[in-house]
């Protein structure tokens, strides 16, 4: 009788361990895609894993307008372009920020109000991710 006891509290403790750490609510990269945005560095916006449009001072430049919230990266010839129009600043990491959204590069023109979710905040740089796109955008608040 007491050995029996002794195996239903041993299952007892294994299911409440298994319970209390098998749930995990820290925030980790939920694709691909995000972990390869989270992993980049340089201004500009990631669409299917590489740079759609990849800031370089010698070839872009940087447009801010603090009183329109609008943040844009352009090449010198804008050719190739990503216009970000925020309803916020973002502030916070995990932060849901609504941006209209206006880019072109190569082929691909378009014109989309997305819901992006600030993922990484390192000084004045900021990561915004739109999961249901899977397009992530890196700017700097400052030129």
């Amino acid at each position: 009788m007491m050995e029996r006891n002794f195996t239903h509290i041993i299952a007892l403790l294994v299911f409440a361990i298994v319970f209390l750490y098998g749930c995990d609510d820290s925030k980790s990269p939920e694709s691909g895609e995000e972990f390869y945005f989270l992993s980049q560095q340089d201004i500009g916006m990631i669409a299917n894993k590489k740079y759609a449009i990849r800031y370089d001072k010698k070839t872009c430049q940087i447009v801010i307008n603090n009183n329109r919230r609008l943040y844009r990266i352009q090449t010198d010839a804008q050719s190739e372009y990503v216009n970000m129009l925020m309803n916020q600043y973002p502030d916070v990491v995990n932060e849901k920020i609504t941006v209209e959204t206006t880019y072109k590069y190569g082929s691909v023109s378009e014109i989309k109000t997305m819901q992006f979710t600030v993922l990484k905040v390192a000084g004045n740089k900021y990561w915004l991710w739109n999961d249901e796109e899977k397009i992530g955008i890196i700017f700097s608040a400052e030129i």
